[in-house]
């Protein structure tokens, strides 16, 4: 942040000086500041990639590594207090960087090394008095750092041989493909999930008067676990393993060395076929046209990165990374979208104008038959793309993991979540109403999340933290704000809901705290459209539903419907109340009771509540 901005601290303790202020938040605002160097595999230690055996390892790694964070040429002219580097936009040496250059140095004997660390490390010693405040502790710390070098060790310095990749990419690839194959077939066989579909589908049939969708039972698990048929599966895994090993890393194929890393050239003769067929001659062109390559890092014991380079001038739109743990995929939308200005400069101009943040894929291993499917989004994304007159756009918070898929083969457990973070999209208005031109379309979502576990003979099926995110979520034109939906605006802005069964057997449905949905609608200016055709009861109306109280909390059931008597069925609040209201209008059903459908009063009622009433459940 600029210097030149102001700031204003709002604070409850009212005993304390300004400078006590400022001090205590000074302390507490440098916690922010290592986030990235901590944690960021690219920027910082990467600490949250590390494993290490014991640790005493650990500790050697973070005093290494806090040493050097201070120690960049580029940092000495600064005071002390202010080289700890909030942006990274600029060209300094992030602290990772310092001890892999150390350790890429040609020296061959522990002395030299100590000497090469303290010359590195103890480099402040060289500025003026007034620019090194902490010089006496930084000495010794210097001399404990290079003694920490030579008891630890550096990762290979050593760019990895063809066979080495080879090995590491094509077996781990195979073994990732098998395995959560594997487990993913496991659990699409549990039988908690077929209940499931039985539970919903009678909760869905069991009214007519408040339906609500039902589906047929049993399909979908049968049809997921053959999409993880082992043979074929294992067919595609050697397959894989195969092309990786004799076609893309081999020794024919390396083009040169670089410190700790090796690159490979990629040639479309050799991975435009799998060898049983000629190669197709366009992709042996586009291949070439490309000038592909495959950078390996060596990380050290069986881990490896590869980046994608594509170019002349080497973008760098992806890295696989392989891990003691993990293999995770990192797409760059910025190296994607130079990598495509390379390749065809025509097809770039359709490409967003801005076209910024980065992904990632991953999957983790926790045990044999125990497998975590992730995605994130690490760096926020920001799409723009050029329309006639205006500009589309998304945009979408970090999110880390975005979504997750658990399968434990072993457990007979499934486990699913969702935490979406803050997103929107911007685009122009395309009617016809003068008023209304040159006005922008905002859709503005808080956030979505949830999270869902299954188990071998589950009997209750919970799903957690259900929200849409910590604020409102809006729907704009312009400055006027036609639609806000809020959801547990004053208990949490998330609940659980809970499927079990009620002591008849029947399907019965909980919920913690509360549910209480909010909706609000302001569509009167696009009365200004001639084409839009806007509801009375939706010009400046406010809708509401909310299931709370009750022992143990809200929970509703179906009523199923009686010929005898006549009842249609409906939605009986088991514990609780539901109250349903438009604007001055309410509908309230007590517990015991059931919301049934009504005719309403006239065909002109345009309110949702004159078709709903509360009734005797027979």
């Amino acid at each position: 942040m600029a210097s030149s901005v102001d700031w204003c601290l709002a604070t409850s303790f009212g005993e304390a000086t300004a400078q006590e202020l400022l001090d205590t938040y000074g302390r507490r605002f440098t916690t922010e500041e290592t986030f990235r160097d901590v944690k960021d595999l690219k920027f910082g230690m990467g600490l949250k990639e590390v494993r290490v055996k014991t640790p005493e390892r650990g500790d050697r790694l973070l005093l290494i590594r806090g040493d050097a964070s201070g120690n960049s040429p580029h940092r000495q002219a600064l005071p002390w207090h202010r080289r700890r580097q909030a942006r990274h936009d600029r060209n300094v040496t992030a602290t990772p960087t310092m001890r892999p250059r150390v350790c890429r140095k040609p020296l061959k004997t522990p002395g030299v090394w100590v000497g090469a660390v303290v010359a590195d490390a103890g480099a402040l010693s060289t500025h003026p008095k007034e620019q090194r405040p902490m010089q006496n502790s930084r000495s010794w710390l210097a001399a404990v750092a290079a003694v920490a070098f030579v008891t630890t060790g550096c990762d290979s310095d050593e760019a990895p041989d063809a066979k080495k990749v080879a090995d590491i990419a094509a077996s781990r690839s195979a073994e990732t493909l098998r395995g959560v194959s594997s487990s993913m077939k496991t659990v699409s066989n549990l039988s908690t999930l077929n209940g499931l579909d039985d539970a919903m589908a009678l909760f869905g049939a069991g009214f007519e008067g408040v339906p609500l969708p039902g589906r047929q039972a049993g399909d979908e698990g049968e049809a997921l676990s053959a999409l993880f048929d082992a043979d074929e599966v294992d067919a595609q895994a050697d397959e894989l393993e195969r092309f990786l090993r004799e076609r893309v890393f081999t020794e024919a194929n390396v083009e040169s060395t670089e410190d700790n890393a090796t690159v490979f050239r990629l040639k479309g003769e050799q991975i435009c076929t799998d060898g049983r067929e000629p190669a197709d001659a366009d992709c042996v062109r586009f291949v070439d046209d490309a000038q592909l390559r495959v950078r390996a890092t060596n990380l050290g014991d069986d881990s490896l990165e590869l980046e994608l380079l594509i170019g002349a001038k080497r973008a760098e739109p992806l890295a696989l990374r392989f891990l003691p743990k993990t293999v995770s995929l990192v797409v760059d939308l910025g190296g994607l979208k130079g990598a495509v200005e390379q390749i065809d400069a025509e097809s770039a101009g359709f490409l967003p104008k801005v076209m910024v943040g980065q992904v990632e894929l991953k999957v983790t291993k926790e045990g044999e038959s125990h497998w975590i499917v992730s995605a994130s989004i690490l760096d926020a994304l920001r799409l723009e793309l050029a329309l006639e007159g205006s500009t589309f756009a998304f945009s979408s918070a970090r999110a880390t993991p975005l979504v997750a898929f658990e399968a434990d083969g072993q457990a007979k457990r499934a486990r699913f979540s969702l935490d979406l973070n803050t997103t929107e999209v911007r685009l122009p208005y395309a009617g016809l109403a003068p008023a209304l031109r040159g006005k922008d379309w905002t859709v503005s979502l808080a956030g979505i999340s949830y999270s869902v576990e299954a188990t071998e003979n589950q009997t209750d099926f919970v799903v957690k933290n259900l929200g849409l995110g910590d604020a409102q979520t809006h729907l704009s034109l312009g400055n006027d704000k036609l639609f806000a939906l809020d959801l547990n605006e004053q208990s949490g802005r998330h609940f659980d809901v809970t499927l079990t069964r009620g002591a008849d057997g029947a399907p019965l449905l909980k919920v913690q705290p509360e549910f209480d949905l909010v909706t609000r609608f302001y569509l009167a200016p696009l009365k200004a459209d001639p084409a839009s055709e806007i509801p009375a009861a939706y010009e400046d109306a406010t809708y509401r539903l909310r299931l709370s109280g009750g022992a143990g909390g809200p929970s509703l059931r179906a009523a199923p419907a009686n010929s005898a008597t006549g009842f249609k069925g409906g939605l009986q609040v088991v514990t609780g109340e539901l109250l349903l209201s438009a604007n001055d209008a309410q509908v309230v059903v007590a517990q015991g009771q059931c919301l049934v459908g009504a005719e309403p009063a006239s065909e002109n009622d345009a309110s949702l509540l004159s078709y709903l009433r509360q009734g005797s459940c027979e």
